[in-house]
């Protein structure tokens, strides 16, 4: 019986250890208000948003395969506020002192956020790099695989 102690002792050690390093890996997603205000206290980052419906086939093959890429994560929480917004949610959004309001279209609708910071062209899931000033830089629509999705995160800001 004594045999098989450090034996438990390792395992339990390691499933420990691995439930731990899952559970970091993830993208920590928080809302548009919570960024505004995480980026007040921290400059050096840049707000990255993921518009998405609920009804979007490819942001559910974005958060099954790309957001789970332990190098998309990595960038991702090392250098931006991440932030997940339903564009059709019908919950106001306050960022940058406007209160965006959901705008009702046939069965459906938008929230004026998405509206605005995709510049009209809805289409999902899109990609918005905002500057730590709160202005619109780089844009990126579609699905995209963990190598195209990482060059677009490097590329830094580049303004239109």
């Amino acid at each position: 019986m004594k045999l098989f102690a450090p034996i438990k002792n390792y395992l339990f050690f390691f499933a420990l250890l691995f439930s731990g390093f899952v559970s970091a890996q993830e993208i920590n997603w928080v809302t548009i208000e919570q960024a505004e205000k995480m980026l007040e206290k921290d400059k050096s980052k840049k707000i990255l948003i993921d518009f998405y419906t609920n009804w979007c086939g490819y942001c559910k093959k974005m958060d099954q395969t790309t957001f789970k890429n332990p190098e998309v994560i990595a960038e991702i929480n090392k250098n931006y506020i991440a932030v997940k917004f339903n564009a059709e949610q019908e919950t106001p959004a306050i960022f940058n002192g406007y209160r965006y309001k959901f705008i009702p279209s046939g069965t459906g609708g938008i929230n004026a956020f998405a509206y605005v910071f995709l510049q009209k062209k809805m289409s999902y899931p899109s990609y918005v790099i905002l500057s730590n000033t709160k202005k619109i830089g780089n844009i990126l629509r579609g699905y995209q695989s963990s190598v195209s999705f990482l060059e677009f995160l490097r590329q830094g800001v580049i303004f239109k």
